[in-house]
C-alpha cells in the first residue's frame, strides 16, 4: 500500500512540474510574439520606367512567420489584393485607365501576425 502511495504522489509531483514547465514555456512563447514586418521588394516595373497597356507587376516577400496577403496600391489607392495561395502571384494594372504623367506603385505584405510590410515606393510614368 505504502509503494501504490509513494507511485501515485511521484505521479502527481511529475504532472505538477510538467504544468509549470509548460505554463512558463506558453509565458516564453507570448513574450517573444512576431514584430518584424515582412520583406517586400518590386522588382518590375524598374523605377523610372514609362508604361503602357497592362502592366504586370513582379515582386518578391519574406517572413519566417508566413504570409497572409498582398496588397498593390498606385497613386496611394489599393488596386488589387491577392492571396500567396493565388494562381498568379504578380499584379496586373491597366495603366491606361490612368492619367499620363507620373504615378507611384507600391506593394504592401501582410504576415501571419499581422504585421505589414511595405516596399520601396517604384515610380513609373505613362503617356496617353
Amino acid at each position: 500500500m505504502k509503494l501504490n502511495h509513494l507511485r501515485l504522489t511521484l505521479t502527481i509531483a511529475t504532472m505538477v512540474v510538467l504544468g509549470i514547465l509548460a505554463f512558463n514555456a506558453n509565458t516564453s512563447a507570448q513574450t517573444s510574439r512576431d514584430t518584424t514586418p515582412p520583406q517586400v521588394t518590386i522588382y518590375s516595373p524598374t523605377d523610372g520606367t514609362t508604361v503602357s497597356g497592362k502592366v504586370s507587376v513582379l515582386f518578391t516577400a519574406f517572413d519566417s512567420g508566413g504570409l497572409m496577403k498582398f496588397e498593390l496600391y498606385v497613386d496611394g489607392e489599393l488596386q488589387q489584393t491577392i492571396l500567396p495561395n493565388s494562381r498568379t502571384q504578380h499584379f496586373t494594372w491597366n495603366c491606361s485607365k490612368a492619367d499620363k504623367g507620373e504615378h507611384e506603385i507600391v506593394v504592401k505584405a501582410y504576415d501571419a501576425a499581422g504585421n505589414v510590410g511595405t516596399s520601396t515606393t517604384c515610380y513609373v510614368y505613362t503617356e496617353k
